[in-house]
């Protein structure tokens, strides 16, 4: 999820440095806010709507009111900061539980599409595995590592393998193999 926002972020920053060239720095701040509002794949909520409790109004909304007759700037809050500050937390409330919500059924989805292709494996707690894991290395290398002992069925593809001195991880069962011990006689 992350890539795709940076790479969102990296395709808007080349467009605007295209068309304004030496100008360019000059929309940062506009391109910081359509980030800002936009909302997040995961969550179903903005950013500006998490961190603020409400959803974000820019000058053009303001401008559109104005020009509407729907609303005037109001010099004061017209509440005492008290009922402000509770209403706030109120919201804010109303929209981490939006945002778990919403965020559990994503995350529901990834697991399923990530477990659509999975081999089906199963293992037992006791289980001698060898996993396959990072090489202290390099980032890019993998190596199978171990022999390790399932700790505990998490799920039907997710295990907790203990690997001893490497510690416990948790790990799905496309990184997983049952380990074979040989003997030479």
């Amino acid at each position: 999820m992350v890539g795709r926002f940076n790479q969102t972020c990296k395709n808007m920053l080349s467009h605007v440095v295209q068309q304004y060239l030496r100008k360019w720095h000059n929309y940062v701040p506009l391109l910081v806010w359509a980030l800002r509002e936009v909302p997040n794949a995961t969550t179903g909520v903005s950013p500006y709507m998490m961190v603020y409790g409400r959803t974000p109004r820019g000058p053009l909304a303001v401008l559109k009111e104005m020009w509407a007759g729907e609303r005037e700037i109001p010099p004061d809050l017209g509440k005492p900061v008290e009922d402000y500050l509770q209403d706030l937390k109120d919201k804010l409330e109303k929209v981490a539980e939006y945002a778990k919500a919403h965020s559990e059924k994503e995350q529901f989805g990834y697991v399923s599409r990530y477990n659509l292709r999975a081999r089906h494996k199963t293992f037992q707690e006791g289980d001698q595995v060898i996993v396959l894991a990072p090489d202290s290395g390099s980032k890019l290398c993998n190596r199978w590592q171990g022999p390790g002992t399932i700790v505990k069925v998490m799920s039907r593809n997710s295990y907790l393998v203990d690997l001893g001195c490497n510690g416990t991880r948790h790990v799905h069962a496309n990184k997983i193999r049952r380990f074979v011990a040989r003997v030479v006689q």
